[in-house]
């Protein structure tokens, strides 16, 4: 019953991406490894809603909203040939994935079909462990698969902590994170224990899809399969496949929403803005702002450096008039930030709410706290304890001086550079101000952090791969 969970999302958020035009934009590879995120967030968003009116979960609003997305495609194709164009872009896509492996050398389709058994093997064991024990994690051992078996019997939220089967934990914070789990097991009379926390090798999987086609896109398929080599290969990666997800501090969302912000609204080469991306993008940025509320102020503080950045190399044809809608796209920050507010009131427990977050950005704390001669040191004793990191963070390290010395050329991904430093330098300050020696070496500096800026080295890194192997054969 699970692959109609799955395949609900995929085909909606197919649907979503076609009406807005992105099959002119994104490549069809793009597009099935983004589906997931889209189309989970409003569904997830849905059946909260449904439950709120209600006082019941069920998929009948992600159904009426396929329905309603399917019949609006029916409608847009039988008017303007829509599915033509879908089928065209469907089929150049594969026609140029197949050329550009017939292009490789020998040595290169050895090294391709090595690295893709090696992936696959990765993310088949990143299914099986999970789908073969409940969860052994922070957040499960404490009620998390408890909480989402409670929702998927009942149908129902169950908010009362004086009710039995209450169970803690979780609900201190938010209801979104358990729900996402149960929309995918709703459909089961009976909890099946071993699907528990099947969004965190669905996360998994659909990562390595999207480093995979973007790189197709930007570089080539060999430099594409080196992209999902060095993230397949980092172990701590591979163990939050079978964890919580509620650790990644929205690892996907923060690359995903930086990547194409820039890549397709910001762009300096684009003569037309993929203006229509927005509506996903925004779509997606509510589950990651109801999730993890401080991946509210990360997105905000991405979004202003990527408009800084725009406008710099912008700003003598910077019509004003013509980027407003993407100051107007902010709303999903007044709405995420409204919605964590209802649900702080809604839930038994004092809820970590947004505005609990401004204590971070007292500064005499951080200033007491550096002063504190271990405080420096304790982040990379454990950062840096596995010798694959060491490797990634010093191949990070040089792509920066390279990315400086080349900085004219390599305006493609400016953004991406900035980005990660932004986010190494925001929660290093959220480190030093949040001083407790356990949760810096474990909760904050091993799990959280790391994890969310990886994918940003990766990317970093991949591409300084490729253009260094560019640069030598055109002789640059």
């Amino acid at each position: 019953m699970i692959f109609f969970t799955i395949f609900l999302v995929f085909i909606t958020w197919l649907l979503i991406l076609w009406i807005s035009n992105q099959h002119k934009y994104l490549n069809i590879f793009e597009q099935l490894a983004l589906w997931f995120w889209v189309a989970l967030s409003l569904f997830v968003f849905e059946i909260f809603i449904f439950w709120i009116v209600f006082d019941i979960l069920t998929l009948a609003l992600p159904i009426i909203t396929f329905v309603v997305l399917l019949i609006v495609f029916i409608y847009f194709s039988n008017k303007k040939w829509l599915w033509k164009e879908v089928l065209l872009s469907v089929k150049n896509n594969f026609c140029d994935l197949i050329i550009s492996f017939k292009k490789l050398k020998t040595w290169q389709k050895l090294g391709w079909i090595f690295i893709i058994l090696y992936v696959i093997i990765k993310i088949f064991l990143s299914f099986s462990i999970n789908t073969y024990m409940p969860t052994f994690d922070e957040d499960s051992v404490t009620g998390w698969d408890m909480k989402t078996k409670v929702f998927v019997e009942n149908k129902s939220l169950v908010l009362d902590n004086n009710n039995v089967e209450f169970l803690w934990s979780v609900l201190s914070r938010n209801i979104f994170a358990p729900l996402t789990d149960t929309y995918f097991l709703l459909w089961y009379k009976s909890f099946p224990v071993w699907l528990s926390n099947i969004i965190s090798p669905l996360i998994y999987f659909s990562l390595i899809l999207l480093l995979f086609w973007i790189f197709l896109r930007k570089t080539s398929i060999f430099y594409a399969l080196v992209s999902i080599y060095i993230f397949a290969s980092l172990p701590f990666i591979f163990i939050h496949s079978i964890g919580s997800y509620f650790n990644y501090i929205s690892w996907f969302f923060l690359f995903t929403f930086a990547f194409y912000l820039w890549d397709q609204v910001f762009s300096i080469k684009w003569k037309e803005m993929n203006k229509y991306i927005v509506i996903p993008l925004w779509i997606l940025a509510f589950l990651d702002a109801s999730i993890r509320n401080e991946s509210m102020f990360l997105m905000f503080a991405i979004f202003i450096l990527e408009l800084c950045i725009f406008y710099f190399y912008m700003r003598k044809k910077f019509e004003i008039k013509k980027y407003i809608f993407v100051v107007i796209s902010l709303v999903w920050l007044v709405f995420s930030f409204f919605v964590n507010k209802y649900i702080a009131i809604i839930s038994p427990l004092a809820v970590a709410d947004v505005s609990q977050n401004i204590s971070w950005w007292i500064f005499s704390r951080f200033f007491e706290n550096i002063s504190k001669p271990w405080v420096f040191t304790a982040p990379f004793s454990q950062s840096f304890f596995h010798p694959d990191y060491n490797l990634l963070y010093l191949l990070y390290f040089i792509g920066l001086i390279m990315f400086f010395y080349n900085f004219k050329k390599l305006k493609e991904i400016q953004s991406i550079v900035f980005a990660s430093l932004l986010l190494l330098g925001i929660f290093m300050i959220i480190l030093f101000i949040n001083v407790v020696e356990l949760w810096l070496l474990t909760h904050y500096s091993f799990v959280r952090y790391p994890i969310a800026i990886t994918p940003f080295l990766v990317f970093i890194v991949s591409y300084f791969i490729y253009y260094l192997f560019w640069r030598n054969e055109n002789k640059l």
